[in-house]
């Protein structure tokens, strides 16, 4: 057999039935140095030679060159991998760098080239049973990471980030979830850290323009939850099943809305405020439910006018001077019994009867029918009765009914003393006995009943010259 050199050698196969060997070389290893290789090719200058391509005894295969090492097809050199000399990797597609390692620093890719996940085993779509690859990072803009592929014009698909989550059928029940967490970034000492910000696109007129993107939610570094202001129509913070009642903010005022309607509002100046037709309410349950009735209620009545009243149900306003539970209390009670309105001082428990008092700064005026139409006027230093008013006193403990006696003005400067039924009958007036009373004023005259000194009482009238005289002596 000629000698044939290994860089010239050449072979024929022509069977179908046969497996083929071009180049085999089996090596028996009873005992090697664990660099020891298979396959060593060497390229350089006499007695400089360095290994460009070796295959050790275990089949790892390495490739080193000063320029770095490429792998690709023979037939299109503008897709290949590069490896240099210090360890970076890039990979080529048609001429253009498509992923690029940077030894000990990261990878990258293009912006034009998206990291994906098939919806199968296989990786490239079509094959086997891979159809698509729907899972997408893109890089959208500068510093943004967009989760699905670029921006197009006619479909795009909705995308979902999930954590992982305990399977179904495991060995072991109620195994609890993992949390999610979202970090905004970290400052140091003094400095605020930087906000987890989330922003939507609200739609726009008519077009084919990309809507814009505005702040919606904003969780900053002091841990503010804030919202974007909005409408009562659309409440920043409103409820899937009723997207038009919740909570907005308009001109820097918190409202509470219900079915578009602003119904309550916190103001800066730290008024709370209901619409005109709202009113606070208080259940007569512990626990509020939906449609639970409520028995107290505060209404505007009108300008100015605060009304405690709910329908035909009689209302009680209780003020306390102390309160330790329901039976055991000191209060002042405006309520209505029985159709008629009662003042009450209460007590119960280890409370104390307390008394009532009047103060005055200038004046009290009682009113019967209108306030010009006064029937009783208290004054600093006075008290006033209406012409028509007439005092009663009744022959037993109810003031109301059974008066026997009445003091009444029926002319200027007269006052009469009658029976209640104004017929001056049956009525009469009882003096005691007393010591003499000092003269009055020059014009003035004082009746009084005295002992004459023996047992009789006098009716006597004390004069202002100083002068008693008797009017009548008992027989």
């Amino acid at each position: 057999m000629a000698t044939v050199n290994i860089y010239d050698m050449a072979d024929t196969w022509n069977d179908g039935g046969t497996t083929f060997t071009a180049i085999k070389m089996t090596v028996t290893q009873s005992a090697a140095a664990s660099g020891s290789l298979l396959l060593d090719l060497q390229h350089g200058t006499s007695g400089s030679e360095t290994s460009k391509f070796s295959v050790t005894k275990d089949g790892d295969v390495y490739s080193d060159d000063f320029y770095g090492t490429t792998f690709g097809k023979s037939s299109n050199t503008s897709t290949r991998l590069e490896i240099a000399s210090n360890d970076d990797w890039e990979f080529y597609s048609n001429g253009n760098s498509v992923i690029f390692y940077d030894n000990g620093v990261g990878m990258s890719l293009p912006s034009n080239v998206y990291f994906g996940f098939a919806d199968s085993t296989q990786a490239k779509p079509g094959y086997g049973a891979s159809t698509v690859t729907d899972t997408v990072l893109t890089r959208k803009a500068a510093a943004n990471l967009q989760l699905g592929a670029a921006d197009n014009a006619t479909s795009i698909v909705a995308q979902t980030l999930s954590v992982q989550s305990v399977a179904s059928g495991g060995a072991t029940p109620n195994i609890e979830g993992e949390d999610f967490t979202i970090q905004g970034s970290a400052g140091t000492g003094s400095g605020a850290g930087g906000s987890i910000i989330f922003q939507v696109a609200p739609a726009g007129s008519s077009g084919t323009g990309q809507n814009t993107l505005v702040d919606a939610l904003t969780i900053n570094s002091d841990r503010q939850i804030l919202a974007a202001t909005s409408s009562d129509a659309a409440p920043a913070y409103a409820f899937s099943t009723a997207t038009n009642t919740g909570l907005s903010a308009r001109g820097g005022v918190g409202r509470l809305v219900s079915a578009g309607t602003g119904m309550a509002e916190y103001t800066s100046a730290g008024e709370f405020r209901l619409g005109g037709t709202g009113y606070f309410s208080f259940a007569n349950t512990t626990s509020i439910e939906p449609g639970a009735a409520s028995d107290v209620r505060l209404y505007r009545d009108t300008a100015a006018t605060l009304a405690l009243r709910n329908g035909a149900a009689a209302q009680t306003f209780n003020i306390y001077n102390t309160y330790t539970n329901a039976t055991n209390y000191e209060r002042f009670s405006l309520a209505w019994v029985s159709n008629a309105m009662e003042l009450t001082m209460g007590k119960a428990g280890t409370g104390s009867n307390r008394d009532a008092r009047f103060v005055l700064s200038n004046a009290l005026s009682i009113s019967n029918s209108s306030a010009t139409n006064s029937i009783a006027y208290i004054g600093t230093a006075s008290f006033g009765l209406a012409s028509s008013v007439v005092l009663r006193w009744a022959s037993g403990t109810n003031a109301g009914s059974g008066h026997d006696i009445s003091l009444r003005r029926i002319a200027a400067s007269v006052l009469q003393l009658d029976d209640n039924a104004g017929i001056p009958a049956g009525s009469s007036l009882q003096l005691l006995e007393q010591t003499a009373p000092a003269a009055g004023s020059a014009t003035s005259a004082r009746i009084f009943a005295q002992d004459n000194g023996s047992g009789k009482t006098q009716l006597m009238v004390q004069f202002g010259s100083g002068a008693a005289q008797q009017i009548a002596i008992e027989p």
